[in-house]
């Protein structure tokens, strides 16, 4: 049977800004605004953000109104992140001497924000 919902619009409705990385906001609002000066990002409170970014919603299905797993995989904390995802890591290897065994390796368990740094960090080091 096929799921009826995506996966990453499934409301949480116990997770609140507890469970979130907020200080990561202005991250993803410098991006944006990098890209576009103009970009409507730049004039949204907070919560207006995490809406216009489809991170909060309403599951029209059962009523429920929170955040959803896409906004959990961004910007929660790790722990949150663990209970609601427990497979989710990210596992940079770097094989450069012998092809059998890793001469560096990474393991993320982090929201996405804060991987992407890391992998990039991780990059850079080798690059």
């Amino acid at each position: 049977m096929e799921q009826d919902i995506f996966t990453e619009k499934q409301i949480y409705k116990f997770i609140d800004k507890d469970c979130l990385r907020l200080d990561l906001l202005p991250i993803c609002r410098q991006r944006a605004l990098n890209k576009n000066q103009d970009h409507p990002w730049g004039k949204l409170t907070d919560d207006e953000l995490l809406v216009s970014a489809g991170l909060y919603g309403m599951d029209y299905v059962t009523g429920d109104k929170g955040y959803n797993l896409a906004c959990v995989m961004l910007l929660g904390k790790d722990e949150i992140i663990q209970s609601v995802c427990p497979a989710y890591k990210t596992d940079a290897i770097l094989r450069k001497v012998n092809l059998d065994r890793y001469d560096d390796r990474e393991i993320i368990e982090t929201n996405l924000i804060e991987s992407y740094r890391l992998l990039m960090e991780f990059a850079k080091k080798h690059l």
